[in-house]
């Protein structure tokens, strides 16, 4: 019954048609908490408002101080959000000092406060704290977050430059990451099965059953690192195209310079198998991603290894669990069916060898210096943040779990099936409802609420 089911799925037609309308949907009704909740996607929260300032910084004035830019949406402008116009927002910038002491805005400036605590209204602008060093006042202010998403994005919403379109496409354009990121998924699982019912359910279960499907239609970078992650492995394996797999290695490290870590089992990949000439055209697209990384922080902070973000180690073990098994950030309760992807690798393991011991090598690495970061959580967001853009890798055992459903017994069946019909929930929650379940389980929230109502 369940396979008659699924069949329907090998209809190219009915796959794309429910990819691309359930990555779309979001688009349209997810939208920030003060504006209404129909209309062309803004940005909402955390991190967003500052990749927008850095975009308008590049289509507008050409360059990446982004000083100008926040105080321009100060006085009205929409750079940092139509829902956000005239907002007192801190300015995510760093400095380091002559000694080489690492300084964030905070710590420099503040936004001037009434007698109830409240921020001043506009167009006053942020002044200088008392006490701390005026040595960064003329300088530049550089985000502290890398170049590498809105250097992407500078060229494909210019035309749009100096308008509230900017907004909208630039959130478009992740859609159509995610999109393409399921493409690219699909593809690298059709090396692995020829069922295309099959393969097409495994691929709409990674997406819409997981956080990428809120990611898809956020100003992150995590949709675009989840395309580079599936990107590089179908190209490595399925094309044997190193060199574009490297290329999308290159573009994630831009955005996340911890990204280079994926490249290491593709690159051992290829020297194992004796293949120096594709292990050095791999390689070449990633080292200068990492030599222009090292470049930035040069040009931007005044040293190679100062980052915009110093590293500040965690505790690995809390790490592990709570980006695991946290309700607000963790892994399993916003996405249940990642059991069931991770129960097919022994099966993977014995069919596809090189392909299961390359993803195991690419999120185990990654996720490791996920877990050892001590802001873990990824800051204000939805779910799992920061260990989201390996997820789709993680969905290829999902494959042979539904391979091997007619096999099981009723009750591993039901499970499977329950599983991944809560994380289809939960996740089109997220991605729809949205900004409510920041911070928040989509599932107990809204008990939450209604507890405090009876």
């Amino acid at each position: 019954m369940l396979v008659k089911w699924f069949g329907r799925l090998a209809s190219e037609r009915l796959f794309l048609w429910l990819l691309g309308v359930a990555v779309s949907l979001p688009l349209f009704l997810s939208r920030a908490h003060d504006v209404p909740f129909l209309g062309l996607p803004l940005v909402t929260s955390g991190d967003e408002p500052h990749y927008l300032a850095m975009l308008h910084s590049l289509v507008n004035d050409h360059d990446l101080d982004v000083s100008n830019n926040y105080d321009r949406a100060r006085r009205g402008s929409v750079e940092i959000g139509a829902g956000r116009v005239g907002a007192a927002i801190d300015h995510q910038v760093a400095w380091y000092d002559a000694q080489g002491r690492w300084w964030g805005w905070e710590s420099v400036f503040a936004y001037a406060r009434d007698a109830q605590g409240k921020p001043v209204p506009p167009p006053a602008l942020p002044e200088h704290k008392p006490g701390a060093p005026t040595e960064f006042d003329d300088k530049p202010q550089y985000s502290m977050h890398p170049p590498g998403l809105p250097l992407l994005l500078a060229p494909l919403v210019y035309p749009a430059r100096g308008s509230v379109w900017v907004e909208h496409l630039a959130i478009v354009w992740s859609t159509l990451a995610t999109f393409a990121c399921a493409l690219l998924l699909r593809e690298l699982l059709r090396g692995l099965s020829n069922d295309r019912t099959l393969v097409n359910a495994t691929t709409l279960l990674a997406i819409l059953g997981s956080p990428l499907w809120h990611y898809g239609r956020m100003l992150f970078c995590e949709p675009w690192l989840a395309l580079c992650a599936v990107g590089s492995l179908t190209f490595a394996t399925r094309k044997n195209a190193f060199f574009v797999a490297g290329l999308f290695l290159a573009l994630g490290v831009q955005m996340k310079p911890p990204f280079a870590l994926l490249a290491g089992p593709l690159f051992i990949d290829r020297l194992l198998a004796r293949d120096p000439k594709r292990a050095a055209t791999f390689a070449l697209p990633v080292v200068f991603s990492v030599g222009l990384v090292l470049y930035e922080n040069q040009h931007f902070y005044g040293g190679p290894l100062r980052a915009a973000q110093p590293w500040e180690s965690g505790n690995l073990l809390l790490g592990m669990l709570g980006s695991s098994f946290s309700l607000k950030h963790g892994l399993i309760p916003y996405c249940p069916a990642v059991l069931v992807a991770l129960a097919g690798f022994p099966a993977l393991f014995r069919s596809h060898r090189r392909e299961a011991w390359l993803i195991v090598g690419m999120a185990g690495t990654y996720c490791l210096l996920m877990w050892l970061w001590h802001c873990w959580w990824g800051g204000y967001c939805y779910g799992p943040r920061l260990v989201a853009p390996i997820i789709p890798l993680l969905f290829v055992g999902a494959l042979k779990v539904l391979e091997s459903l007619p096999q099981l017994s009723t009750l591993r069946r039901r499970l499977a099936v329950t599983l991944c019909s809560l994380s289809v929930l939960i996740s089109a929650m997220g991605a729809i409802v949205h900004l409510a379940f920041w911070e928040k389980h989509p599932l107990i929230e809204p008990l939450a609420q209604l507890a405090k109502h009876l």
